[in-house]
């Protein structure tokens, strides 16, 4: 692959996801396990010319301008035509769909069970 995402910042993800790049690709690496002896790269890294992109979303402006053409309304925008077109899947994301009246009792599971919360949905209606 040419380029991959490692949104986890889950250690024993990021070795696999390296494995996965095409010589001189990419990585974006949004995640990170806070620990850098918990990461091994170095291989991977200097063999195949790799580059490991940092992204967060803070980086991104709000809006577009003359220097920085990618936005966070372009990004949302981008993210919603690929869910709308079926190119991004985000129903195995979906762990969760609750009423708002379950909003306390959810956001205490978020709290303490984040590996088993994916994406937890707010059935309005």
């Amino acid at each position: 692959m040419d380029l991959v995402y490692d949104i986890t910042g889950n250690a024993k993800v990021l070795g696999p996801a390296l494995g996965l790049i095409r010589r001189y690709g990419r990585l974006v690496l949004l995640g990170d396990t806070g620990h850098t002896s918990e990461q091994n790269v170095a291989l991977e890294l200097i063999v195949s010319g790799l580059r490991i992109i940092g992204a967060h979303a803070s980086h991104v402006p709000e809006h577009a301008t003359e220097f920085q053409w990618w936005s966070m309304v372009r990004c949302y925008e981008l993210f919603l035509d690929y869910v709308a077109r079926g190119r991004m899947q985000i129903r195995p994301l979906i762990t969760h769909r609750v009423k708002p009246t379950e909003a306390p009792a959810i956001y205490d599971l978020l709290q303490r069970d984040r590996e088993n919360t994916m994406g937890v949905v707010f059935d309005w209606f």
